[in-house]
């Protein structure tokens, strides 16, 4: 008899592919910038981390624009 908790996903990898896919559709469409403060100087970035069962990092806020290397 075969146990089920040696079986895993079959679609793990179209997962991930198309995490990856999405991950890189975004980064070659925006610039990712830091935050900027009111004398146009980028603020500097302080992670904070959560903790708990999830954990997560708190990241200031970002400023996201159009990659100008794409428009003709």
């Amino acid at each position: 008899m075969r146990s089920l908790a040696c079986r895993v996903c079959p679609g793990r990898h179209f997962a991930e592919d198309t995490l990856f896919i999405n991950i890189a559709s975004v980064l070659l469409i925006f610039d990712i910038f830091s935050a900027i403060d009111e004398h146009g100087a980028p603020v500097p970035v302080d992670y904070k981390v959560t903790s708990g069962l999830t954990s997560y990092v708190l990241f200031p806020s970002i400023t996201l624009g159009f990659t100008n290397s794409l428009v003709h």
